[in-house]
């Protein structure tokens, strides 16, 4: 009776693991160029990934698919148009079930008109954390200083540039000098010695490590003292140029340092173990996900994260860096 007893628990158990297994679905790049986030996603969570190709129409079928199986925990789909199409399934189901887009930062995935009827968390920053961040710091900084602010009029580079102005805006600091620059040249001296002209002794850049690490050179050569500012974009390998020292910038911490798609498998490590959490609240507690993932914290391999109504999660990803000795150190921790 009790080698009965044994098997028959674990039958069980097995069967509890075959569903929740089905509850969470990883939906993430398995083919295309972007196949090595998809790895990655599938290393961290140890769970097969449904491939959603990055494109619309792939992560449709395979939301019906994870849907028809019984999931009500869909996780990963880092690109945004396979995200939209993933919620857009959901949101047509008749199922209980909500997305955790990991590591998609357009802002305004979780800022909805309607937030009943979009069933999408972000794991992972926004975009608007790291002007956040790095301008929050320069405005204690950088109070008595003359400062310019440039960037090299790319989508990223002008939009960070633009909040970071905006910050400091709001708290009466006014760039003495502001310009967009061509990027990629072997020289900029004559920006240089423009912002030398200018009075400014401080220079916030929404540009990349190549340009910053040219203009220091330049300023070098000169004999100009500049101080180097901006983000993440900074962060870049010794190819692309070496940093000014004191340069500082706003960089994703800890689990981001890596560039070989390390962060991604640390998402879906955090996010596997946020949906079998929420999943057993649901089921304890007789509540929908939505209200599963918003009524506690959760405990994950990065910390204690929790979701706020709009589906935005409150750990802070970035840190402020400095250059020094030619390497970055972190000179403000923000890890929650």
């Amino acid at each position: 009776m009790q080698p009965f007893k044994i098997a028959l628990t674990c039958t069980f158990v097995f069967s509890a693991f075959t569903v929740m297994a089905q509850e969470m679905q990883l939906i993430a790049p398995m083919s295309g160029t972007s196949t090595f986030i998809g790895k990655q996603m599938v290393k961290g969570s140890g769970q097969d990934a449904a491939d959603d190709a990055c494109k619309a129409e792939t992560a449709a079928t395979a939301t019906d698919t994870a849907l028809n199986n019984g999931a009500r925990f869909i996780y990963g789909l880092p690109c945004i148009e396979a995200l939209d199409a993933a919620a857009d399934r959901v949101v047509a189901s008749s199922n209980d079930s909500i997305i955790l887009a990991l590591g998609v930062e357009v802002d305004d995935i979780t800022n909805r008109d309607k937030r009943a009827h979009w069933p999408v968390f972000r794991l992972g920053p926004k975009t608007s954390d790291e002007a956040v961040i790095i301008g929050e710091y320069l405005k204690a900084s950088w109070r008595d200083k003359p400062f310019a602010i440039i960037d090299d009029g790319t989508l990223y580079g002008r939009q960070l540039a633009q909040d970071v102005r905006a910050l400091l805006e709001d708290d009466k600091l006014t760039p003495v000098f502001t310009d967009t620059y061509r990027p990629l040249l072997e020289r900029q001296a004559g920006l240089v010695r423009r912002i030398v002209k200018s009075g400014a002794t401080h220079v916030f850049v929404g540009g990349d490590a190549y340009d910053v690490s040219i203009m220091g050179t330049d300023a070098q050569a000169i004999g100009a003292d500049l101080v180097f500012a901006g983000g993440s974009a900074f962060l870049a390998p010794p190819a692309d140029g070496t940093l000014p020292e004191g340069a500082q910038f706003a960089g994703l911490s800890d689990v981001s340092k890596s560039t070989d798609g390390a962060y991604f498998a640390a998402l879906a490590k955090a996010a596997s173990q946020i949906g079998t959490q929420a999943l057993n609240y649901a089921k304890d507690n007789d509540t929908t996900m939505a209200r599963a993932m918003t009524a506690q914290a959760f405990e994950t391999d990065l910390g204690l994260i929790r979701f706020d109504l709009n589906g935005e999660n409150d750990r802070q990803w970035f840190s402020v860096f400095e250059v020094k000795g030619g390497k970055p150190t972190p000179i403000q921790e923000n890890n929650g």
